[in-house]
């Protein structure tokens, strides 16, 4: 907006993870929210297969947390391309927008399982909305049978992944877009070329590499 092109007149501005109306920035940095909704997709199309014996078939429920949030509608884009591109045996035939509230994530999820007996998987595509469709899963006894995939992490995700209510969580690198932003502003305030747009990347994380190295500097970093 006009404070940021405003600012850009005397200094150099360094975007990181929520995007703004300007295009003053010199470099921005956040992850490609449709391509971390493709990974998604890809990631919920894995669990579904390994659940059924390497079909990748049934029904799968999208639910977004709050309609006209920018990240969150391309999570939803990449996700559903992808599952048109790639996987014809899936069909979407529930796409619920929430509150922001976990428990109606939760209301949603368990309308849609008693409604959809061939549910097979649902992506939820924040953090809030998958803790409350977790919870859904884990009352209604169906970790392992229908796939969840969840966005970013927090305790009780990492819980719900070890213990398999969640099938996978595409988890993002905030402290790569820290680090990286400060890097990148001290480069451009020497005058050196950067990268206009930078994407810091969507991680797919699963229990099978939860404890990989990188993928758990992901879900635990190291602050000191």
């Amino acid at each position: 907006g006009k404070p940021i092109d405003e600012a850009a007149t005397n200094v150099k501005i360094i975007g990181i993870d929520s995007g703004a109306d300007s295009k003053a920035f010199t470099s921005f940095l956040t992850t490609d929210n449709i391509q971390g909704g493709r990974v998604a997709a890809d990631g919920l199309a894995a669990a579904i297969g390994e659940a059924n014996g390497g079909k990748i078939e049934g029904d799968v429920a999208l639910i977004t947390a709050l309609p006209g949030a920018g990240s969150l509608e391309q999570r939803a884009q990449g996700f559903k391309e992808q599952l048109a591109a790639k996987y014809p045996g899936l069909k979407l035939v529930a796409d619920k927008y929430a509150d922001g509230q976990a428990t109606t994530g939760l209301n949603i999820a368990t309308d849609l399982i008693t409604a959809n007996p061939n549910l097979k998987g649902i992506f939820a595509s924040n953090l809030i909305m998958a803790q409350g469709v977790g919870q859904a899963i884990a009352e209604n006894s169906l970790a392992g049978k229908v796939g969840l995939v969840g966005f970013d992490s927090d305790e009780k995700l990492i819980k719900f992944l070890n213990d398999g209510v969640i099938s996978a969580l595409v988890v993002q690198d905030p402290y790569r877009m820290g680090y990286d932003g400060i890097k990148t502003a001290l480069a451009a305030s020497k005058g050196e070329k950067v990268e206009a747009n930078v994407d810091t990347g969507a991680n797919l994380v699963t229990k099978a590499n939860m404890k990989d190295p990188k993928i758990d500097a992901l879900l635990n970093p190291k602050l000191d």
